[in-house]
């Protein structure tokens, strides 16, 4: 029986975009991380915060969990935003 490679990759769509960091990384940096009450959200920023405590070790996280899937509040986003130097929602 003869067998079939297929390639999945497709041609972009549209041009990359670089991203370029806003927050300041060479000191302490505070961080909070929300997970937006999507299935395994919170496992996912486990492993997110995991990852970015290897590579950024001076950085401190709070971690926030939205109750539901719709937009934050003010409330909240001020709570969240508050003291940190950057959020991290996914």
């Amino acid at each position: 029986m003869p067998v079939t490679f297929l390639e999945p990759t497709a041609e972009a769509g549209r041009p990359v975009e670089a991203y370029e960091l806003f927050a300041d990384t060479s000191g302490p940096i505070r961080l909070g991380l929300i997970a937006n009450a999507f299935p395994d959200g919170v496992e996912f920023m486990d492993k997110l915060e995991a990852e970015l405590s290897a590579a950024l070790p001076q950085a401190t996280f709070r971690r926030y969990k939205k109750p539901n899937v719709a937009p934050a509040t003010e409330d909240l986003i001020e709570v969240i935003t508050e003291g940190r130097d950057a959020v991290l929602a996914a």
